[in-house]
């Protein structure tokens, strides 16, 4: 899934590729850059395509005919300051299928003050963006009701497979691991002989591959949180949303005024699965733009990832006692509207096919057994599992390469940054990581959810690990003093 959006900050920069602090490593791009525009910046970047080749596995190229290119869409914001730093920030965005030019004026308050100093570069990995997306768009017809529909997705990814084949597209190159062989491509090109990594959600999966491959090319890296190779997203899906879903009924329970107005809170969620398990509740919503009537069919699937979602931010999970109360009433409106403010926006800058190439060819590969068993003894159960299984039965992939898997050793300075309330990244997810670090510290925001470095003091934090490459040295106390956001009953009792 996507990031919050942030409210975006700007400032006037200039490329200036000639000038370093260390003059025996001075940038000298191999590529033309010319003038572009982001949106949610003012600023004037400068941006440029990258040709590749698709088919990075030698072993998977046809034996007659020339390898086909891709190109790969770079943008580069350049430090401000004349005299700059040699090593750039690389912006490795989430989802999978999220392109970092989208996200580019959401993040940029984050690198403001490393921007001074520093080239920040957002590159869209390949499938996503302007980098040949493998763009899937449901089909218009049918509305909402058509999107919530398993069916009818799974037939719309099929004939957008086919499309995108007949196109010349070889949709099995789409991996994590062929992907860091293209940023290692645009950083040679753009001149840079090391790199910082800052990777979001599954950005940070990215990272850890380029950590990998390339480790004499990282200065350093900041894996906001860490969804690491192995741990089979659908699975996880339904384990860490429920562990935070059980963390959400604690905290309420807690709370003097939720506690009071939702006594039963475990109950009503407990009891919509149970009456969705074998069927599904036919209810009207109203369409937030025009007002209008919208009739649903709400099925398991369909209540699972609207309760979902709204974990995400600890903002809308505030909200969530509620809205399952309103749904237990039979009044999906206050759900349907959290799912959508989490997903709405972020959905649309995600590309789906690339999406299914990670998913299908990464995290659908190695299910267990003993992983469904695991997900059976959730609320979620085998919800999510079930789609990407049928999703994945229409999409062309290949299995990544055992090594990807294998546990990453490295001696660059690492930093985690985990939040306690987080859905699908939570601690435990970057604990592991850190035996193979030797230079390592994981940072845990108790309060925050997925996404932890626009938050409080983390860009203070950030900054400090770029300029000192030292883990050791970051205090990370400071993100406890962030709290999570009231309830909306307790909201509302200090209103009153």
């Amino acid at each position: 899934m996507g990031w919050t959006r942030w409210v975006a900050l700007s400032l006037a920069v200039f490329i200036n590729f000639g000038c370093s602090k260390d003059p025996n490593l001075p940038p000298k791009p191999s590529v033309t850059l010319r003038p572009c525009r982001l949106p949610g910046l003012d600023t004037e970047l400068r941006c440029t395509d990258i040709a590749v080749p698709e088919r990075r596995q030698p072993e998977t190229a046809p034996t007659a005919g020339p390898p086909r290119s891709i190109y790969i869409h770079v943008a580069i914001l350049a430090a401000t300051a004349r005299a700059h730093r040699v090593d750039p920030i690389f912006v490795l965005a989430g989802g999978p299928g999220q392109a970092a030019t989208a996200i580019a004026g959401t993040v940029f308050p984050l690198f403001a003050q490393l921007n001074r100093d520093r080239d920040i570069v957002f590159m869209d990995q390949r499938g996503t963006g302007r980098s040949n997306p493998l763009a899937c768009t449901p089909p218009a017809e049918g509305g909402l009701g058509a999107a919530l529909d398993l069916a009818t997705l799974v037939h719309s990814v099929s004939l957008c497979a086919a499309k995108l084949r007949a196109a010349g597209n070889d949709l099995t190159q789409y991996l994590t691991t062929d992907a860091v062989k293209d940023i290692d491509d645009v950083r040679s090109r753009l001149g840079y002989t090391r790199i910082n990594l800052w990777g979001a959600s599954y950005g940070t999966r990215v990272a850890l591959e380029y950590l990998r491959q390339y480790p004499e090319h990282v200065r350093t890296a900041i894996l906001d949180g860490p969804a690491p190779a192995g741990l089979n997203l659908p699975i996880s899906y339904a384990i860490d949303a429920d562990e935070a879903l059980t963390r959400l009924i604690s905290d309420c329970e807690k709370n003097s005024e939720c506690a009071t107005t939702h006594p039963e809170l475990e109950q009503q969620i407990d009891a919509l699965f149970e009456r969705l398990h074998d069927g599904s509740i036919s209810t009207t919503l109203t369409q937030p733009l025009t007002g209008r009537p919208l009739p649903i069919t709400v099925t398991r699937d369909v209540f699972a990832a609207w309760l979902r979602a709204p974990l995400y931010t600890s903002v809308t999970s505030s909200l969530l006692p509620v809205a399952i109360a309103q749904a237990a009433l039979g009044n999906f409106n206050a759900l349907a509207a959290l799912n959508f403010a989490v997903s709405e926006g972020a959905s649309e800058d995600i590309s789906l096919g690339m999406h299914l190439s990670v998913m299908c060819g990464e995290d659908m590969r190695n299910i267990s057994p003993a992983d469904l068993e695991r997900v059976d003894q959730t609320r979620f159960g085998r919800v999510f599992y079930e789609q990407y299984l049928q999703l994945c039965a229409v999409w062309p992939t290949r299995p990544a390469p055992a090594s990807f898997y294998a546990p990453i050793v490295a001696s660059v300075p690492v930093l985690i940054l985990a939040g306690g309330l987080d859905p699908i990244t939570p601690p435990r997810r970057g604990a592991p990581l850190l035996a193979g670090f030797a230079q390592a510290k994981e940072l845990i925001a108790p309060h925050v959810a997925h996404g932890v470095s626009m938050q409080g003091c983390a860009p203070d934090l950030i900054e400090k690990f770029v300029q000192s490459a030292n883990p050791a040295r970051i205090d990370g106390s400071c993100l406890a003093k962030i709290p999570r956001p009231p309830f909306f009953e307790a909201i509302m009792a200090e209103n009153r």
